[in-house]
């Protein structure tokens, strides 16, 4: 008798153990990317066979993500009026895609400028269809509705960041979202509805304020403006311009021999796409310092043209250029 109590012991320990197993090997499973788990309400007490196992694909761009990427670079604008006001931030829009792959439901999430929201939702509505998600069933367990269970495709929604960053704080900004995303849950299922939710990483848009004033409207009527609202400049500033012409001018051998210095004035148009036109001389004490001044000028990078009730103008520009010896070479 006692023997027979031990072997039945025995046997009981081994069985609980085969099904404390299995049950590890399927939750481990359940933590695996892209695998959902549905489990019967006494699934503590069954064996594994009573598990039902989903592996879901997730919806995704054509080609895959390296292509929705360049995608993405090559069709989100960052507004001119946002760069110009200094607007940035992130903007999160959110969409579904649909068992077709049709895109719906587009709307920004959450973001810190209307604009920026205007723009991402275009984007998302110009893209093309995607590849939809897909349910495959692994297992299929006695008590699950094959009706309800079967494989097909499924309804996915999409969370995509879309952050546009000025160049004063890109770095720390980068920093900082690549940490948002490192702590980010990616995928989730909605209880509430019927679809899986993917969250993107941050795709970083970055602004230039200088070369925001291309993107304005162009005034068409060809009139040369002498008073503007935002003026012509080099880029970079009046400092840059300092260094360039500093860097660039070649003080005339002939002025330099015989002592010549003084001020040029010159006078230009700075034209609709920044480059520089019509120029010459307004003031000079000397021919050559004056061909000095007008041969730098052609060489010239762009301008940022200059502006006036909201479009860019063609405007007139007037550049002292100051000629003068050091004290050992007079």
């Amino acid at each position: 008798m006692k023997r027979l109590t031990f072997v039945l012991m025995f046997l009981c320990t081994m069985v609980c153990a085969v099904g404390a197993k299995e049950f590890v090997r399927y939750q481990q499973g359940a933590l695996a990317p892209l695998t959902a788990m549905i489990v019967s309400q006494d699934s503590l007490e069954t064996a594994g066979d009573d598990l039902l196992k989903v592996v879901g694909t997730q919806a995704s761009f054509p080609d895959g993500d390296d292509t929705f990427y360049q995608w993405l670079e090559q069709h989100v604008v960052y507004p001119a009026e946002c760069m110009e006001a200094g607007t940035q931030g992130r903007v999160i829009v959110s969409f579904i895609v649909e068992r077709d792959g049709t895109l719906s439901n587009i709307k920004a999430l959450q973001s810190p400028d209307e604009r920026l929201s205007q723009e991402a939702v275009r984007v998302v509505q110009a893209m093309p269809k995607w590849n939809p998600g897909k349910n495959e069933i692994v297992h299929m367990p006695k008590w699950a509705d094959s009706a309800k269970c079967a494989d097909g495709f499924i309804r996915t929604r999409i969370d995509l960041p879309i952050s546009f960053r000025l160049p004063a704080d890109a770095g720390e900004t980068i920093a900082k979202c690549d940490e948002d995303t490192f702590n980010m849950h990616r995928y989730w299922v909605d209880v509430d509805s019927d679809y899986v939710g993917h969250m993107f990483p941050d795709f970083m848009v970055y602004g230039n304020p200088k070369a925001a004033t291309l993107q304005l409207p162009a005034d068409q009527s060809g009139r040369i403006y002498d008073i503007v609202e935002t003026n012509a400049s080099f880029p970079g500033g009046d400092e840059a311009c300092a260094r360039w012409l500093a860097q660039n001018i070649q003080y005339p051998a002939i002025c330099r021999n015989n002592g010549i210095q003084g001020r040029v004035i010159l006078s230009f148009v700075v034209e609709l796409d920044g480059s520089l036109s019509n120029a010459k001389v307004v003031r000079s004490g000397d021919e050559n310092l004056s061909n000095e001044a007008l041969r730098v000028i052609t060489l010239m990078p762009k301008w940022n043209p200059a502006t006036s009730d909201g479009k860019r103008v063609r405007s007139r520009y007037n550049l002292p250029i100051l000629f003068r010896l050091s004290a050992g070479d007079r």
